[in-house]
């Protein structure tokens, strides 16, 4: 085993997340997923980390060079390498998943089931996939800490199982997370909450803003309104909560500083969309090394739908507009039957439904850039409800905590 920590960053994101840690070589080794994938837009991904990392000149290992042969004492991980493996298990699993498990879905008998034992038994029915999660924090260090990547969590059933034997230690950023944590493992599982690092040390100055409005070429007359559509994880779905609305929201161009910034993995996954989306004039960031904190401080209003990116936004406290997916999407479906956080934030803050015309959106955009309907008093109280009074830990007291496991 070898006496030092390490990180291992599995979607380019991470590089943002984890942006204190990664000039700390010292302390901690930076692992890069390079698995190859069958994973739609994986590869590609994966080829992003390295080539950020390398422009940024930081030091790093290859998966697929270290693993098995390297052990750590502590490795952090946000549990996204998202690896599936091929077994006898996995595959006699899948086709059961699209065959009897289909079946009870469409005949409405898995709902029936699960009011009775708290599972469906359709094996995910048409989702099911040929190759099961895969989890190698545990081949790789001796104590896994599950590093926080978003506050959009399902309730019902989380942590979530699969999480069980991967995970010793849990940071996370909210009182109520943690609170869910206690509530499943008996505390027996440690639990730490951590300040925000990715948005610690953001810069806020008006040179920044500026530089922003240049590098977009944006109107400095106009009020900048930030679009940060989710990634739906569900192939029949994937991009309807953008192809529902870009062309009702295309016009705003004509009166706000309307930017759009798909998920990282809607842009590995679907160039057309990209397409489509500058066949309106929208102005998109492409950007997969974006220091998101950044964009959100000077941005005067965020549009998003689910993800972590909606609590993101109130942890600074910003002003949002939720735009909603039809409720008959299985996407939506899932995120109620498994009572997510996405949902249940649509009591507090401004959601708007696909049906409304241009002129209804407009208005609403303009009441809530006059406080009519969302103010500084309400989010702070709405951020307090979602990430708690609880001090968190500082930078140096986290690696402190990861030094003495």
């Amino acid at each position: 085993m070898i006496e030092k920590n390490a990180i291992i960053i599995s979607w380019p994101r991470e590089i943002d997340f984890y942006s204190e840690f990664l000039n700390d070589n010292q302390n901690f080794d930076l692992i890069v997923n390079d698995f190859s994938s069958y994973e739609k837009g994986r590869n590609f991904s994966n080829e992003k980390i390295i080539e950020i990392l390398k422009d940024k000149n930081i030091k790093f290992e290859r998966l697929s060079k270290i693993f098995r042969k390297k052990k750590y004492k502590v490795l952090i991980s946000t549990g996204e390498i998202s690896g599936f493996r091929l077994s006898a298990y996995s595959i006699a699993r899948f086709f059961y998943g699209q065959t009897i498990g289909r079946l009870l879905d469409f005949f409405s008998v898995s709902s029936l089931i699960e009011k009775f034992t708290g599972r469906t038994f359709t094996a995910d029915g048409k989702n099911s996939r040929l190759g099961l999660s895969w989890f190698p924090e545990k081949e790789i260090a001796n104590k896994v800490i599950k590093f926080p990547d978003g506050l959009d969590i399902k309730t019902k059933n989380y942590p979530y199982k699969v999480f069980d034997n991967v995970f010793d230690v849990y940071f996370s950023y909210s009182d109520l997370e943690i609170d869910l944590i206690n509530k499943k493992y008996n505390e027996q599982k440690k639990c730490k909450k951590i300040d925000y690092f990715r948005y610690c040390n953001i810069n806020k100055s008006e040179e920044k803003k500026n530089s922003f409005i240049s590098k977009f070429n944006l109107d400095k007359n106009k009020k900048i309104i930030y679009w940060l559509p989710t990634h739906i994880d569900n192939y029949a779905e994937e991009d309807k909560n953008i192809t529902e609305w870009f062309k009702k929201l295309s016009h705003l161009n004509k009166k706000f500083n309307l930017i759009i910034k798909p998920h990282p993995k809607t842009i590995s996954r679907n160039n057309k969309i990209i397409q489509r989306l500058k066949n309106y004039n929208f102005i998109i960031d492409l950007n997969f090394d974006q220091k998101i904190g950044e964009i959100l401080y000077h941005s005067d209003l965020i549009f998003s739908d689910y993800g972590g990116i909606v609590f993101d936004s109130l942890y600074f406290q910003k002003k949002i507009i939720l735009l909603n997916l039809q409720e008959t999407c299985n996407y939506v479906k899932d995120l109620k039957a498994n009572e997510s956080l996405d949902l249940q934030i649509r009591r507090n803050l401004p959601n708007l439904d696909s049906n409304l015309d241009s002129s209804s959106i407009e208005k609403e955009i303009e009441d809530i850039l006059e406080n009519k309907m969302l103010n500084q008093n309400n989010l702070a109280a709405i951020k307090e409800e979602y990430f708690g009074k609880t001090k968190p830990l500082s930078f140096k007291e986290v690696v402190s905590f990861i030094k003495g496991s």
